[in-house]
């Protein structure tokens, strides 16, 4: 245990920077096997290999992990917050890896009582860790082992409502709701549910960390509430516990309780929701309460009014989406909120209509009622403002939906949509994550009006080195392409395109061909090759292979046999000797 005093002076330091080297440590010891492997850092070359201690049999080597456990367990009152928070994870992460043996479980279990007992730990953690051990890993355990676990965990959850709560409530345990556990879990967290409605006082104490737990647990708990305290006991203990939240506290525990009493409230929900709008330091909770316990156009005009009336943010009309994704908001209702939202004359309060109009529309197959307010929120022109704050291009997935609604109910102005394309590339915004979309919103305009969307899609080809997303689009060579798209453009506009900037536009061409994958790739690059193929750049960036050139010996000589076929039929002296150097790529690349 030569090193084991360098640990203890800086574990038992009272430099800060000694503590975050000394954990590090500790954490390195105690997550290793065990092993003396050759890769150990103190082997450097040729110098000679220092002569440390190591383990003799496992009882030594047990008894260094309880060393250094110890250590750490034993200092944890002398680190600031953010090595109290490490030493709570190298704890508890590396408890498993040790449990298996009795004697360390019997100290994991010691330090795991201490820990849930300290006013600073989190009794969440310590229970989660406890679980894990108990459900993922005693199975491999002895008898005896195993139920000393199953005792420890019993005894730690039973001590108070705070470790019952902080058990079934906090975080999410996958064991818990399997199949043949769900049903006793649920049981078990109405059980606490009852205990709650019968004594709120057991809920005022918890209410703090109670308001920020998000997941499945924390809805059925919040539902249990609301089941069984119909007459809304407990909204007082939940309002004055929003006072001292933070701003963006989950409350799904909150809101899955008002989802199961406001219809039962004597008062009308109004009066709740009236209480929260008007209270500044509950109105930002209101949104998400609203739509959760009440999801209907009524709460939605509420939301509305309340931020005409300043009483929250724009920004909060985004919780009206999942009314709409519900299909409860009326269309009336939508144009409304569309039309004020669009009013702000903000990128931010545009990309929120449009994330309100996708879940409108993907629950109603029907024609877009207001169009001109889809469009004009798809092509905000502040979204490829650089000086705008908004980035829609998070975005996107909502944005190349209600694109593609729109477009294919064919409003008549639809090419604005293009052209709000083109802008973005030719100002680089968001290439990449748009160049998915390309197929579901540019396809089906080439299929329609090909020779005005070509334009729109030639200038950015000309204007913006940025062009790589859309050549691949058009080349058919994207993964998120019905084929090559450049087949749709009439030849005779290619051509004219080409012909007025042949030294550079041929080249451009050259990559927004298909390859010898597409069944009609070859009447565009045979052309362009009598054409152009005179130009050194033509002729040397045109391939007939795909790019990487992947494929199976059997895929090759097919190509090479269509390769050949077209060379005895060429004519043009460029072409053939084209031809007959792609040939020899496939014969370079083939066994």
């Amino acid at each position: 245990m030569d090193r084991y005093p360098l640990l203890e002076d800086l574990l038992t330091s009272d430099e800060s920077t000694k503590h975050r080297v000394g954990l590090e440590a500790a954490e390195h010891v105690l997550s290793i096997s065990g092993h003396r492997g050759s890769g150990i850092p103190q082997r450097q070359g040729a110098k000679p290999t220092p002569d440390l201690w190591y383990p003799e049999n496992n009882e030594e080597r047990i008894e260094y992990f309880k060393s250094v456990w110890d250590l750490v367990y034993n200092n944890i009152d002398r680190y600031n917050e953010e090595h109290f928070e490490k030493t709570i994870g190298v704890l508890t992460g590396n408890s498993r890896r040790l449990a298996s043996n009795s004697r360390l479980s019997r100290t994991i279990q010691s330090t795991f009582s201490g820990l849930i007992a300290h006013r600073d730990v989190d009794a969440g953690d310590i229970l989660t860790a406890t679980s894990r051990i108990v459900h993922y890993d005693s199975g491999s355990f002895s008898e005896d082992l195993q139920k000393s676990w199953k005792e420890f965990e019993h005894e730690i959850i039973d001590q108070d409502i705070h470790t019952k709560l902080k058990r079934y409530i906090s975080g999410y345990n996958t064991v818990d709701y399997s199949e043949e556990r769900e049903e006793a879990t649920k049981r078990q967290i109405a059980n606490l549910a009852g205990d709650v409605v019968t004594d709120p006082q057991l809920l005022k104490d918890e209410i703090g960390w109670i308001l920020e737990e998000n997941g499945k647990p924390s809805r059925i708990f919040g539902s249990e509430l609301g089941q069984q305290d119909a007459t809304g006991r407990m909204i007082d203990v939940f309002i004055e516990g929003l006072r001292t939240a933070r701003p963006d506290a989950a409350c799904t525990v909150f809101g899955s309780y008002l989802e199961e009493v406001v219809d039962s409230c004597e008062n009308p929900p109004e009066d709740l929701f009236l209480r929260l709008r008007k209270d500044p330091h509950l109105a930002n909770y209101f949104p998400f309460l609203a739509r959760k316990s009440d999801p209907t156009d009524r709460a939605a005009i509420m939301i509305y009014n309340s931020a005409k009336q300043d009483e929250i943010s724009v920004d909060l009309l985004i919780e009206i989406r999942y009314i709409a994704r519900m299909g409860n908001l009326s269309e009336q209702s939508f144009a409304r909120i569309g039309s004020y939202l669009l009013d702000a004359g903000t990128a931010k309060a545009a990309g929120i209509f449009v994330n309100i109009a996708c879940d409108y529309y993907r629950t109603d197959s029907s024609s877009i009622a207001d169009s001109d307010l889809i469009l004009e929120a798809l092509t905000h022109p502040d979204y490829t403002n650089q000086n705008s704050k908004f980035n829609i291009f998070e975005r996107w997935f909502e944005w190349g939906e209600l694109a593609n609604i729109a477009i294919l109910q064919n409003h008549p102005d639809r090419l604005r949509i293009a052209e709000f394309i083109s802008n973005c590339l030719e100002q680089n915004q968001a290439g990449g994550e748009l160049s998915q979309y390309f197929d579901r919103v540019l396809r089906p305009l080439f299929e329609e009006q090909p020779m005005k969307t070509w334009d729109l899609v030639a200038g950015v080809l000309d204007s913006t080195p940025h062009r790589t997303q859309l050549e691949y689009w058009l080349s058919g060579r994207e993964v998120n392409s019905d084929g090559p798209a450049i087949l749709l453009v009439p030849e005779s506009e290619l051509w004219k395109w080409v012909d007025k900037d042949p030294d550079k536009r041929a080249s451009i061409l050259v990559r927004c061909l298909p390859d010898i994958t597409h069944a009609d790739w070859w009447g565009l690059t045979q052309k362009l090759l009598i054409r152009h193929g005179d130009k050194p750049r033509v002729f040397e960036e045109l391939r007939a292979l795909p790019m990487g050139r992947m494929g199976s010996e059997e895929q090759f000589h097919i190509w090479r046999g269509k390769l050949q076929e077209l060379k005895r039929n060429a004519t043009d002296p460029i072409v053939k000797r084209w031809l007959s150097q792609e040939i020899q790529a496939v014969d370079r690349l083939t066994p």
